[in-house]
């Protein structure tokens, strides 16, 4: 049990308790409402009451109990009580008179309030005549220390060693780690952006500082921070020279967009495979290869020197993003959703291959020019101009990552001006193209936006009065 924190939660009919209290795993109890005063039994050890704390995670059916449960296991959602109740079993301890089992049942039978829940528990075993060892059973005194609190105290600290050990690898491999919440892919520090920051933050008393700067291989910090808690596994690819292409899965009901409709391809491997047979190069398969629990696959390459590749979304295809600089992906060991990412090709990077290089650096933007748009003259010609010019200027000003969504835009409006017969579809391709240029949009993907852009529109024709 653990001392101080929090008052007394026992429920009294009108409210908590609320005296001093010391934690069980029936919850903060006061020497009152302690559950083996309440059983009228002298208190047992403190090892008898060691709690069991699971990861947190989304709201989930228990597997145990099916109550909601808002903590997992390692194999889905999960009650800590109903947890520890598996553990008893399985450490072979289904001793009646033992007070763990006990209180254990009695938590999992009651809301936060003593209120009754129904319960699925699994009966316990009977008696046997000997425990797994061979030992001869002997039902143990209430005050005695039975073997089910190890048990328990593994279940709590075995997923916190567990990271720890996973995060020393990966520093010992030279990659920047920085801890995650726990069972999540978002950075556990700092929890608050640059726009939020009140300087509380000890590594923000000189400035915001983010999570790439936290990152560290630097064992001491590492064993301090996942000490704390069984965080995830951030891994900072700029620091660390990596280049990590993440291969997706498509969501129940996706599918392909239109360029990527042909057979054989489902998936973000089958998209890079198709760019591999265009490019005329193997596949590249001989580099560190972690899994993902929705399926996919991260493909880890050393980053080209003298580049400074950053993240992309979708720019060599569909369902294929990079991190590079300014981007992390989630380590080895860690879990989502229950399931955990796993390496699956054990050795080191590979170089980046020089052809992919090429597709993810940053395009050269050309010199600024001005697109020129010729219109007849009167108030439509005018309104014309007007319109065409704020369409062109929407693509041109578009941010970094707004770019074709922008060109998408621009492309629908135009599209229904041409659609009801005042602009040509041949001026507006040229017009769109040029500004889509000027914004570094990929020629390719130029063409393709425009004419479903353009095809949007013409469902909708639209005209100006003379």
């Amino acid at each position: 049990m653990t001392s101080g924190g929090r008052p007394c939660d026992a429920w009294t009919g009108t409210g908590s308790c609320g005296a001093p209290a010391r934690l069980y795993p029936a919850g903060w109890r006061c020497a009152d409402h302690a559950p083996a005063r309440l059983a009228g039994k002298p208190e047992p050890p403190a090892a008898h009451f060691d709690p069991v704390r699971l990861d947190p995670g989304p709201a989930g059916p228990c597997r145990y109990c099916g109550g909601t449960a808002y903590t997992r296991d390692g194999d889905g959602p999960a009650h800590g009580c109903c947890h520890a109740w598996q553990a008893v079993i399985a450490a072979g301890h289904p001793c009646p008179s033992c007070q763990v089992a006990a209180i254990i049942a009695r938590r999992a039978a009651t809301g936060p309030n003593g209120t009754p829940r129904p319960v699925r528990l699994p009966a316990l075993p009977p008696l046997p005549p000997t425990l797994p060892d061979g030992r001869p059973f002997v039902p143990c005194a209430p005050a005695a220390i039975p073997a089910a609190p190890g048990a328990l105290k593994q279940a709590r600290n075995g997923r916190r060693k567990r990271m720890i050990q996973a995060a020393l690898e990966a520093a010992g491999r030279g990659r920047h780690v920085f801890p995650l919440r726990p069972g999540s892919k978002r950075p556990a520090y700092p929890d608050h952006d640059a726009d939020h920051c009140a300087r509380r933050d000890p590594r923000c008393r000189g400035g915001h500082t983010g999570w790439e700067p936290r990152a560290t291989t630097d064992p001491a910090r590492i064993t301090r921070a996942w000490t704390r808690a069984p965080y995830n596994i951030g891994i900072a690819c700029g620091p660390s020279r990596l280049v990590v292409v993440d291969l997706d899965v498509p969501k129940p009901g996706g599918t392909p967009p239109g360029e990527w409709d042909r057979p054989g391809i489902r998936t973000g491997a089958d998209v890079l495979a198709a760019l591999c047979d265009e490019a005329g190069q193997p596949y590249p398969a001989d580099t560190c290869t972690v899994s993902t629990p929705s399926g996919g696959t991260h493909l880890y390459f050393t980053a080209p020197a003298g580049t400074q590749l950053r993240n992309t979304a979708g720019a060599l295809g569909w369902l294929v993003d990079t991190r590079a600089g300014g981007g992390y992906v989630v380590g080895a060991a860690s879990m989502v959703d229950g399931r955990e990412y796993r390496i699956t090709r054990d050795m080191p990077p590979a170089p980046l291959p020089g052809w992919l290089a090429d597709r993810l650096r940053p395009v050269q933007l050309p010199p600024q020019q001005t697109v020129e748009v010729s219109l007849p003259g009167g108030r439509a010609g005018a309104y014309l101009r007007a319109a065409v010019e704020d369409e062109l200027a929407r693509v041109t000003a578009s941010p970094p990552r707004g770019h074709n969504t922008a060109l998408y835009l621009a492309s629908i409006a135009l599209g229904q001006l041409v659609a009801g017969g005042m602009l040509r579809q041949d001026d507006v391709t040229g017009w769109l193209t040029a500004a889509a240029g000027q914004a570094g949009q990929r020629a390719g993907e130029t063409a393709r936006t425009i004419a479903s852009g353009m095809r949007a529109g013409a469902k909708r024709p639209r005209s100006v009065a003379a």
